[in-house]
């Protein structure tokens, strides 16, 4: 028998070996999930098919490899929930998604992997080792943030209520469109305070004192942030907003099983292991929300929406983000937003507006190096939220940048800093306090036992 050389047992090689395993099953799961459900049976909103280009697949699988042995292993701050949840629902697809589909060449489908993967690997070793500033800031009291989050919860309902009115209603999570249209028809008018308020509150606040409640087994404060989140879904149509809801509760669950501490891996095993039960229910029964939800509208379609901001703007002006902050500078070139061009473009729809990452939003505004530029952003926007949540526990931070995550990974970058609540995030994990978010030692649902009655005879 052939001794197995000492390098091959090395932890490094190990983990490489791992690595690699668990890249290539998720690709297989993102490929059996596009070819058999997303291209058949959403072929309108974009999704094309042709048989997958072996180097470019190769090049993804490479790279992928070689970013999830940078990734760190335990999610200990901000930073490290969000690259491993921007490698599993941005990067993996963005890298393999092009290789199977008609939107760009062989050739050009395999330099969108290089710039996807090259521009994350610039995120990933800013969050290992971007130094940090060691001034710690005056911290808020517990009873100071009550007072903070009833003024901010009176803000948000209140204005909720003035701009939709009273008459709230919950739909399905996949018949959101219209209410989605109408919400933001009322935000135009009434200003941007509004939708603001709503970001802070559904994507930082409530998930936070969910957490709380969690925790420390209050249950009063679990209703009031589950309620406050079904609220503001039925006055904005937001998905996020609901699906906070059950991640919390497994973030809590795990850190509770684990002694406290989340392996970076579950969250691309979660969303792959999601993606696949999704695909298989829909194929065998018919039922497709969840596989609509995870594996086409988080997995697939953010993927082929910056591939069309590619296809789109390859050989047309770049729009410099003169529609936005650089506008007072520069002059625009078009009537409407890149989103809004780009989702007519694939849908026909004028009213689609087809928002995409920082690779479609950065390659729109200024082509392979707005990629670069919006990825170095958001290294400095992850630096900052590692710095602020210095003492936090693991599941505090998070919990506190969940649908943070969520939202940045289908936005601008620098929408995101304000629209998507990561200001809001750094300003919370910089000011909240420290203590109060230790886990109880009860369970969370104790059976209660009759005490025994009976009596040892003499």
């Amino acid at each position: 028998m052939t001794a197995v050389p000492d390098w091959a047992r090395s932890p490094g090689a190990r983990r490489w070996a791992f690595s690699l395993a668990g890249v290539t099953a998720y690709g297989l799961a993102l490929w059996w999930g596009y070819r058999t459900f997303a291209v058949v049976t959403y072929p309108y909103l974009g999704f094309t098919y042709r048989t997958p280009d072996a180097l470019g697949v190769l090049v993804a699988a490479v790279g992928l490899t070689g970013l999830a042995v940078l990734l760190p292993r335990l999610v200990r701050r901000p930073g490290d929930f969000m690259v491993w949840f921007f490698f599993a629902v941005v990067i993996a697809p963005a890298a393999l998604v092009p290789s199977w589909t008609h939107d760009l060449s062989p050739h050009e489908a395999r330099v969108f992997t290089v710039v996807a993967l090259t521009s994350f690997a610039l995120i990933v070793v800013a969050n290992r080792w971007f130094p940090l500033p060691s001034w710690n800031p005056p911290r808020l009291r517990s009873r100071d943030v009550v007072l903070v989050y009833a003024v901010l919860s009176l803000g948000t309902y209140g204005s909720l209520l003035t701009i939709m009115g009273s008459n709230l209603e919950v739909t399905t999570l996949t018949g959101v469109r219209e209410l989605r249209i109408l919400y933001l028809e009322r935000v135009s008018q009434g200003g941007p305070l509004v939708a603001y308020l709503v970001a802070v509150q559904a994507n930082v606040a409530n998930p936070l004192l969910l957490l709380r409640g969690l925790q420390r087994h209050s249950w009063c404060l679990v209703a009031i942030a589950v309620l406050g989140q079904v609220v503001i879904y039925s006055a904005t149509g937001y998905r996020t907003t609901l699906l906070t809801v059950p991640a919390v509760l497994a973030i809590a669950w795990m850190a509770r099983r684990l002694g406290g501490r989340i392996p970076g891996p579950i969250i691309p095993s979660a969303l792959g292991g999601a993606s696949i039960l999704g695909t298989t229910t829909a194929l065998t029964t018919g039922w497709v929300t969840l596989g609509l939800l995870v594996t086409v509208r988080m997995l697939c379609l953010p993927a082929v929406i910056a591939l069309a901001h590619v296809d789109t703007f390859s050989d047309s002006p770049k729009a410099r983000w003169a529609y936005s902050f650089a506008g007072p500078f520069l002059d625009y070139p078009y009537d409407e937003v890149p989103a809004l061009m780009v989702g007519n473009l694939m849908t026909g729809d004028s009213a689609n507006y087809a928002n995409s990452g920082f690779l479609g939003d950065g390659y729109a505004n200024l082509g392979y190096p707005g990629v670069l530029i919006e990825a170095a952003l958001l290294a400095l926007v992850l630096a900052a939220l590692n710095y602020a949540s210095r003492g936090l526990s693991p599941a505090v931070v998070a919990t506190m940048v969940l649908a943070p995550a969520m939202v940045a990974a289908n936005i601008s970058a620098f929408t995101a800093i304000l629209s998507g609540g990561l200001a809001a995030t750094f300003v919370a994990a910089l000011l909240m306090p420290r203590e109060g978010w230790e886990e109880s030692e009860r369970p969370w649902f104790p059976l209660r036992r009759r005490a025994s009655t009976s009596t040892t005879p003499a």
